[in-house]
């Protein structure tokens, strides 16, 4: 049986995966799929029973649940987020990012989706439909296409600005304090972006590891 720890893997989505681009899909609001530590949405390609419960998972940390949910029939979720029980300085501390204020403390989640109370994938709101085999929601960087895009939640204890680059990396973030979604796009082959403004193009999908 696949163990929760088998489906995270060593996942850290890196912020520094990502990088600031102009997205080309309009862009919408973050409040749209976060709203007072809420996180809404609809799994677009979610048929009955395929899971039954979507677990927001602290990254670093064990994985500590922050807040746990059955989803509706028709894919709809609503998870209301606790606040991490472990922080870090350190994510945006290499040469080249600027931080409007160097004391502010961060965390990631992930979102596990559960079957029988046993841990089978992931749900990402993304602008792709498919992956190919992966072990864990590590394996995602290696298998994504240049305009491929997804988003995960950030959580900061004081309002702050990330700016820069490093290599090919370059970041434009505004966070508030709480919850906030962070998109990471694959830019070209050799260059990724990440931004807290949300395209229009991305949805809910959920995503099974091998072996589900």
């Amino acid at each position: 049986m696949r163990t929760l720890k088998n489906i995270i893997g060593t996942l850290i989505l890196s912020v520094a995966f990502f990088g600031c681009s102009n997205q080309n899909a309009p862009a919408t609001n973050n409040e749209e799929v976060l709203h007072d530590g809420t996180i809404n949405g609809t799994i677009s390609n979610y048929t009955a029973g395929a899971f039954d419960a979507i677990e927001c998972i602290q990254l670093e940390s064990s994985g500590t649940s922050l807040g746990r949910c059955t989803p509706s029939a028709d894919g709809k979720f609503s998870i209301k987020l606790s606040t991490p029980t472990t922080l870090h300085n350190t994510y945006f501390s290499e040469t080249g990012i600027t931080v409007s204020d160097p004391t502010a403390n961060y965390n990631q989640s992930v979102l596990a989706i559960y079957k029988n109370n046993n841990p089978i994938g992931f749900i990402l709101n993304c602008n792709f439909t498919t992956v190919n085999s992966i072990s864990s929601i590590y394996d995602l960087e290696s298998n994504l296409l240049a305009g491929n895009a997804y988003s995960v939640l950030m959580y900061a204890d004081k309002n702050c600005t990330i700016k820069g680059s490093i290599s090919s990396v370059n970041y434009d973030l505004t966070f508030k304090k709480g919850w906030n979604e962070v998109v990471g796009k694959k830019v070209t082959s050799s260059s990724t972006s990440a931004t807290t403004t949300i395209p229009s193009d991305l949805k809910w999908r959920y995503f099974l590891v091998s072996g589900n």
